[in-house]
């Protein structure tokens, strides 16, 4: 794996040849040797991957580390590759691959999970994907010898267009008899509650993704004028970002209510989405309800 980085050029393998060769080595130390079976030297970068989540893993704070890449399955119709005169054994599948014009391809997604290893986990986690509306195609478990668990997961049903939210390193699984982290958070996005060191749930992540969504509509930093300090100070107090102008009423009203000082008067995430998706709709009608009327209607101007 490492002679395959070194001569891919890659990047970290060069520069720091001794050091990245040492660390695969303790990666693979800590790993079963099915791990090494599952792996061929085309994966090498997969295996750069795989270290870092465990390594990340390690950091209570940034446990369950995850990471999530986009691939591409090519679809193989073996029936139209096929030459029907020829003996069956003559036929190469992998030789079709590189002379075949208009493949198609099915997009996939891999998503390596690492936690301290627990039982359940893994159900946990199918569960969790299946939820989203992912279908797990693959799914390789391995343990580490010093208690850490490696998820490998190929999952397709996940649009190629996606937005991506990143720096959930502070993210983890809820359990209900635990008590959550005070004050875990960054302060300008920090629900009141977690603020204050006091209990909290799910709801103050509602809280969060409503100043999420003003900076989406706004394209501003919320409290940009006040320290973090001064932020959270007025967050205890009532004080929220100014409601942008010339905003969607419906957004507006979601933004107000994620945002309220009571954690349990905002929504929960599963009626957020259904009122998103009901949004869009909405819009999507009234664009398309505009844009008739002005191709049909010969005294509109453009």
């Amino acid at each position: 794996m490492f002679d395959r980085l070194v001569a891919d050029g890659h990047v970290e393998a060069v520069a720091s040849g001794p050091e990245l060769l040492a660390r695969l080595e303790a990666h693979f130390d800590r790993l079963p040797v099915s791990y090494q079976l599952d792996l061929d030297v085309d994966q090498a970068e997969d295996v750069l991957i795989h270290e870092k989540v465990l390594a990340e893993a390690k950091d209570p704070a940034r446990r369950a580390a995850f990471d999530v890449r986009y691939l591409r399955l090519e679809e193989i119709d073996v029936d139209a590759t096929t030459n029907f005169d020829a003996p069956k054994d003559a036929v190469d599948v992998d030789d079709t691959l590189c002379t075949r014009s208009g493949a198609s391809y099915t997009p996939i997604h891999e998503v390596v999970f690492s936690t301290s290893n627990k039982p359940k986990l893994l159900s946990q986690l199918s569960a969790m994907l299946s939820d989203i509306g992912l279908n797990i195609r693959e799914a390789h478990v391995f343990s580490t010898t010093d208690g850490y668990s490696l998820h490998v997961f190929v999952v397709d049903g996940w649009p190629v267009k996606v937005v991506k939210v990143a720096d959930f390193g502070l993210a983890r699984f809820q359990y209900q008899e635990e008590i959550m982290t005070a004050e875990t958070g960054t302060y300008r996005w920090m629900a009141p509650e977690v603020i204050s060191h006091e209990p909290y749930n799910n709801k103050a992540d509602v809280y969060s993704f409503s100043i999420v969504l003003w900076e989406l509509m706004t394209s501003k930093i919320p409290y940009k004028d006040l320290s973090p300090l001064q932020a959270a100070v007025g967050v205890r107090q009532g004080l929220r970002p100014q409601l942008p102008e010339n905003a969607h009423p419906r957004l507006l009203n979601l933004m107000q209510r994620c945002w309220q000082a009571v954690a349990s008067h905002r929504p929960s995430f599963s009626d957020i989405i259904t009122e998103l998706e009901d949004i869009q709709t909405q819009a999507q009608g009234t664009s398309g309800e505009t844009s008739y009327k002005q191709k049909d209607d010969p005294l509109s101007k453009d």
